[in-house]
């Protein structure tokens, strides 16, 4: 996945952001005897205004994905109308959907920054080695 944000602050504190997302798959090629995967694009652009600190929530990318199987024993399972007695098939269904959720902060200050920053140490530890890394 690509998430691309470009933002934009207001004198009146509001954000504005360009929004784009892209999520590449790839999947069989039925189109051709070449044995090499085609890969599926979708994108989404949006233009959201959102005030200092609120959340916004972007979904719109779906995919559902329908997989048929068959296995079984070799000869056996070619055999006609007996064959089933040796196959095993299956069907299965799958859905992705993809959100993402922003929340933008105007960061005015350097005391504002460092609120922020220890905000998000608090909430997410996972991240406290970003923090130490030195660039």
């Amino acid at each position: 996945m690509i998430l691309t944000v470009t933002p934009r602050v207001n004198r009146g504190g509001m954000v504005m952001m360009d929004i784009d997302q892209q999520v590449a798959e790839p999947e069989t090629t039925t189109t051709s005897s070449i044995n090499s995967p085609t890969i599926q694009q979708r994108e989404i652009t949006s233009s959201v205004a959102v005030a200092d600190g609120e959340t916004i929530a972007l979904g719109g990318l779906f995919s559902n994905q329908i997989t048929k199987s068959k296995s079984g024993i070799p000869l056996l399972q070619d055999i006609p109308y007996l064959g089933n007695l040796f196959t095993d098939t299956s069907d299965s269904i799958s859905r992705d959907e993809l959100m993402v959720l922003i929340t933008p902060h105007v960061v005015e200050s350097m005391q504002k920054a460092r609120a922020i920053t220890d905000e998000l140490r608090r909430k997410l530890p996972e991240v406290e080695p970003v923090f130490e890394q030195k660039g």
